[in-house]
């Protein structure tokens, strides 16, 4: 990925995200994904409709689908960026980040344990996975951060929408990636100029449901 620096590592385990000692530990999964795109495919389609376009087509659209890997890819290059500068050299997590939650990240050896770690990346659709104190403030510069990779790739900033689950790190997770992933169904292609999230906050590992309810 290469904006990891060397005094960090991406935790193996859940728990080592930042739970803070004789507490529980909570994670948010977090599932971001571009709005719209789907009508700009469609767009470029519409400007080579005839058969012998179709060459050009297929570079447009391969032109389109790398453009949007960059620009996630410099997203999530800032987001970890922004995550790094704001842990101080004793670990501890600055306020304007953390909020009002304490959150001190581990040492392993001579390296921090990062509270975060991509899981999925795949274009525009990203998860990644951190310590629950900090899920909402991650999903929004993640979003900052893909407005303005997407402007410098597109010549105007895109949007983007994310689902957030804050689960116990031992939930399991294909629940956790399920609620965090399933909320923007029927809602991105709706709010293209918006860019909403959706928190899903579980209270045992029973019947659950998504609220229909946007921020």
């Amino acid at each position: 990925m290469g904006a990891l620096d060397s005094q960090f590592r991406f935790p193996l385990d859940f728990d080592d995200l930042g739970r803070t000692d004789d507490e529980k530990s909570f994670i948010a999964v977090v599932h971001a994904d571009g709005n719209g795109l789907g009508r700009l495919v469609s767009s470029i389609g519409q400007n080579y409709a005839r058969i012998k376009d179709n060459s050009r087509y297929i570079d447009a659209l391969r032109g389109f689908s790398e453009r949007v890997k960059r620009a996630s890819e410099e997203a999530l290059k800032g987001t970890l960026r922004t995550l790094q500068d704001a842990i101080g050299k004793d670990g501890a997590l600055l306020y304007h980040f953390s909020g009002q939650a304490p959150l001190t990240v581990k040492r392993i050896g001579s390296q921090f344990n990062l509270p975060f770690r991509p899981l999925i990346f795949g274009g525009d659709d990203v998860t990644f996975v951190c310590d629950g104190r900090i899920g909402i403030a991650i999903a929004l510069e993640f979003i900052r951060q893909f407005q303005a990779a997407t402007a410098v790739q597109f010549g105007a900033p895109l949007t983007a929408c994310a689902g957030i689950a804050i689960v116990k790190s031992h939930y399991p997770f294909a629940r956790a990636y399920e609620d965090g992933s399933g909320w923007d169904q029927g809602y991105c292609g709706y709010y293209d100029a918006l860019e909403l999230m959706d928190l899903y906050v579980p209270c045992s590992h029973g019947k659950r449901e998504i609220p229909d309810a946007q921020s």
